[in-house]
Formats: structure tokens, sequence, C-alpha cells
């Protein structure tokens, strides 16, 4: 059972890094909304979202969705990447310095 429940989350997101690949950001939002509809605590769908709503333009998003994967797995530095560098471009630089540094504690 636990090997059908860990393929049955692994299969959207490889369909979503292939959307993504192809441009079709949108269509990998909606995958991603199914997928953390059903397993909401997958914090890789909220970081891969996050990086299709950058493909977007749309920054505030993005960020709110790196916080959430944080939440749910705090130790993946990607995900404080993420969240640091859109903080950064977006002119937010103490708020991306602080999270670095929190992060390095």
């Amino acid at each position: 059972m636990y090997t059908f429940y860990s393929l049955h989350f692994i299969f959207p997101l490889i369909l979503i890094w292939r959307l993504k690949k192809l441009g079709q950001y949108r269509q990998a939002i909606e995958i991603f909304n199914t997928t953390i509809l059903y397993k909401p605590d997958l914090a890789v769908a909220y970081y891969a979202k996050g990086i299709s709503l950058c493909e977007l333009g749309q920054h505030q998003k993005e960020i709110k969705h790196y916080g959430t994967a944080i939440q749910y797995n705090p130790n993946d530095a990607d995900f404080y990447i993420g969240k640091g560098i859109s903080l950064y471009e977006l002119g937010q630089h103490q708020e991306a310095i602080d999270l670095f540094q929190n992060w390095l504690r």
C-alpha cells in the first residue's frame, strides 16, 4: 500500500515538471492544485507550484507557496533559496537576508 500511495503522488509531479518544461505553466498549476487537494502536506507540490507562479509573474503568490513548502519541510534548502531569491527580486532585501540567516541557525 505504501508503494502505491507514494507512486500515486509522484506521477502528478513528473507530469507537472513535463508541462513546465513545455511552458504550460497554467496546466501545471491546475495539476498542482489537485495534488495539494489530495495531499496537502506534500511540500514539493507547493514549491513546484511556486516555480510555475514565478514564470507567470505572480511573485506574491509564489512567495506564499514557498513559505508553505517550508512549513511542511523546513529542512529543504531549495525552498528557502526559492523564497529568498523571490524576495530579493521584489526588492525585499532585508526579508531575504533574515530568511537565510534564520535558516542557517
